[in-house]
C-alpha cells in the first residue's frame, strides 16, 4: 500500500499518511490526495483478501488429499479385521 501511494503521491510523506489512520484521511489530506490514498487502501486490502482465498484453497485441496488418504488407510485397515 504505501509503495503504491509513493508512486502515485510522490510528494506526500508516507509517515504522515499512515499516522491519523484510515478514520482521518479525508480530513487530512485533500480530496484528490484522499482519493488516491483511499484507492491503495483499497488495493492493501484486495491483495490481502486474495493471499486469504488462496490460502484457503490451497487448504481445501490439501485437505481432500489428506482425506483420500485416510479413507483409504481406514479401508485397507477394515479389509485385515
Amino acid at each position: 500500500m504505501l509503495g503504491s501511494i509513493a508512486r502515485g503521491l510522490p510528494n506526500i510523506d508516507l509517515a504522515a499518511v499512515a499516522a491519523p489512520g484510515a478514520t482521518q484521511i479525508r480530513a487530512t489530506f485533500t480530496s484528490s490526495e484522499a482519493a488516491r490514498i483511499v484507492e491503495a487502501y483499497t488495493d492493501g486490502i484486495k491483495a490481502v483478501l486474495n493471499l486469504a482465498i488462496a490460502g484457503a484453497a490451497v487448504s481445501f485441496v490439501l485437505s481432500i488429499g489428506f482425506w483420500r488418504v485416510v479413507s483409504m488407510l481406514s479401508a485397507a485397515s477394515g479389509a485385515r479385521e
